[in-house]
């Protein structure tokens, strides 16, 4: 091995090192998720909002697009599952048909997770919302 390539390998090494020792205090990859609410609607009943957020976690990313039912006024949390989940989305809109009834629209999505019903309310298991997507 040359020496050239010793002294490279030793800088990569101790590189690497810092960066594993450091990393927890000062992120090399600073990902984050940015969250932005770009549509929120309460139910006509007035017991829930469906939420739709984009996430981008940046520039070499596709945004997410996601839309979850939560209890009137509330945040999504990590708690919370989606109802749709989707990237590469356009023209993506929620609207409630009736109570109990949620319809998705989008023009394209590349969907990866879809939930036709949920109980948003812990507190009465019996209210319930049906939920449809459609390409339109």
């Amino acid at each position: 091995m040359t020496k050239k390539k010793m002294v490279f390998l030793v800088f990569a090494i101790f590189i690497c090192g810092l960066a594993l020792l450091l990393g927890p205090l000062f992120p090399l990859f600073p990902w984050r998720l940015v969250d932005v609410e770009t549509l929120r609607l309460n139910s006509p009943d007035g017991r829930v909002d469906v939420v739709q957020i984009e996430r981008d976690a940046g520039a070499m990313t596709v945004a997410e697009f996601l839309v979850y039912i939560v209890p009137s006024n509330a945040q999504p949390s990590k708690d919370d599952q989606e109802v749709f989940a989707a990237r590469r989305v356009s023209d993506l809109s929620s609207t409630w048909e009736s109570n109990g009834r949620l319809l998705i629209k989008y023009k394209r999505a590349d969907i990866y997770h879809f939930r036709n019903y949920l109980h948003p309310l812990s507190n009465d298991t019996n209210y319930e919302i049906r939920i449809q997507e459609m390409q339109n």
